[in-house]
C-alpha cells in the first residue's frame, strides 16, 4: 500500500515564497510515487483549491510548513501522531520588527516560538531550508534536521514580462532593484539610503521596491515620507505585488540586486537575482551568507557611501561584473531541480524508515 505524505501550511498564496514551495514539494512528491495532498487554513485567490486524497494509505507522514503562530498547530497535534510529523521550518522573524507597525503579526511571531517550542516533543524529525533555521531548531530542542533548500520551478522565471512594461523603463539607469515584503527587517529604508549616495554618481539612475505591504501601511508611508524627503519621488519606484511575469521584468530591468536585510531565513530572491545574472550586493546578516556560498558582494557594514561605491564598482568595472556573475552561476547551480528534489526525497525516505 502507498505511502501519504500530505503538507500543512496555514496560507497559500500567490507569490509567497513558502507556498512555491509547498506546491514544487507536492509535484516532487507526487512524481516519486507518493500520495501527496495540501491542507491549508487560507486558499487566497489565483491558487486552486484542493482536498486531501481520499486514497488508502500505508503510512502517512504529515510536513507542516511553519512560519508564523497558527490555529493550524492544535489541528495537527490533533491528527498527526507523533511519530508522523515533520516539521518544516521556514524561520520566525523576531516578533520586534513588527511592534510598532503590525501589532497583530507580532504576536502572531510570539505565539509561534512558543508553538515551535511545544511540538519539538510531538515530531519525529524536522526540514529547515537552511543551516540557520536549523541552528534555532536545535536551539528548541529539535533532534534529526534536515535541510533542504527551497525547490524553484525555473519554468515560472521563463514567462516573458509584459512589453510595456520593459519599453517604459527603456534608457536611463543603472537600475537598482530589491525584492521583498514593506517590512521592517527587509530594512528598505537602508536600500534607499545608499541609492540616494549612488544618485551623486550617477543622476540618472532608478531603485525598484517590489514586494507587497504588510498588514499595516505604517511602514509603506515611513518609506515614502524617506523617499520624499531625499527627493527621489522621480527615481524610486515602490512597485507593489507583481504576478510572476512582471516579476521577471524587473529583473530583466534590473542592472543589480542591493539587499540590506536585517533578517532572511533563507533569502528567494537572492537567488532569482542569480538565475537573471543580475549581480547581488548584500548585506551580511543572518543566512544570507549561506545562501549566497560564497557569490555576490557580501558587506559587513551597511554605510551608504560603501554601499554605493560597491555598488558604482561592479556596476563600472565590466571584469569584476562579469566575474561576479560567473561565481553567482556556480552557486546557482546548487539550486537546480534535480538536485534538490533528491535532497527532499533523501529527508522524506529517512525520516520514513527512522520512524518505520
Amino acid at each position: 500500500m502507498a505511502t501519504a505524505v500530505h503538507q500543512v501550511v496555514d496560507t497559500l498564496a500567490p507569490g509567497s515564497a513558502v507556498s512555491n514551495c509547498v506546491l514544487a514539494a507536492q509535484e516532487i512528491l507526487q512524481n516519486a510515487g507518493f500520495i501527496s495532498g495540501v491542507y491549508a487554513s487560507v486558499w487566497e485567490r489565483g491558487i486552486s483549491r484542493q482536498r486531501l486524497p481520499r486514497q488508502r494509505a500505508g503510512r502517512t507522514l504529515w510536513l507542516y510548513h511553519f512560519s508564523v503562530g497558527s490555529p493550524l498547530t492544535a489541528w495537527v497535534e490533533k491528527h498527526a501522531k507523533p511519530d508522523g510529523l515533520v516539521l518544516w521550518y521556514h524561520n520566525l522573524t523576531p516578533p520586534g520588527y513588527f511592534a510598532a507597525t503590525d501589532p497583530l503579526l507580532a504576536a502572531r511571531l510570539v505565539s509561534g516560538r512558543e508553538e515551535v517550542r511545544r511540538l519539538a516533543d510531538r515530531t519525529c524529525g524536522a526540514i529547515a531550508d537552511s543551516a540557520f533555521n536549523a541552528a534555532e531548531l536545535a536551539e528548541l530542542g529539535y533532534r534529526d534536521v534536515q535541510v533542504v533548500p527551497p525547490v524553484f520551478l525555473q519554468g515560472r522565471y521563463r514567462l516573458s514580462p509584459p512589453p510595456s512594461l520593459l519599453s517604459q523603463y527603456k534608457g536611463g539607469g543603472p537600475n537598482w532593484l530589491f525584492v521583498g515584503r514593506l517590512v521592517p527587517n527587509k530594512a528598505q529604508t537602508e536600500v534607499i539610503a545608499a541609492f540616494h549616495a549612488y544618485k551623486r554618481l550617477a543622476p540618472k539612475a532608478r531603485l525598484f521596491l517590489v514586494g507587497e505591504e504588510g498588514a499595516s501601511r505604517a511602514y509603506r508611508r515611513w518609506l515614502e515620507n524617506q523617499i520624499a524627503y531625499l527627493g527621489l519621488q522621480a527615481d524610486v519606484v515602490l512597485v507593489g505585488q507583481v504576478p510572476q511575469a512582471e516579476l521577471n521584468g524587473y529583473y530583466q530591468l534590473a542592472d543589480c540586486f542591493v539587499s540590506m536585510s536585517e533578517h532572511e531565513g533563507f533569502g528567494v530572491p537572492l537567488v532569482e537575482a542569480m538565475y537573471f545574472d543580475v549581480p547581488v550586493i548584500a548585506y551580511d546578516a543572518t543566512a544570507v551568507a549561506e545562501t549566497l556560498g560564497g557569490a555576490g558582494v557580501l558587506l559587513r557594514g551597511r554605510d551608504p557611501y560603501l554601499v554605493a561605491e560597491v555598488a558604482d564598482l561592479v556596476l563600472r568595472d565590466e571584469g569584476l561584473r562579469q566575474a561576479v556573475i560567473a561565481r553567482q552561476r556556480q552557486r546557482l547551480a546548487d539550486f537546480a531541480y534535480e538536485k534538490v528534489a533528491a535532497r527532499l526525497l533523501a529527508a522524506v525516505r529517512q525520516l520514513l524508515q527512522e520512524t518505520a
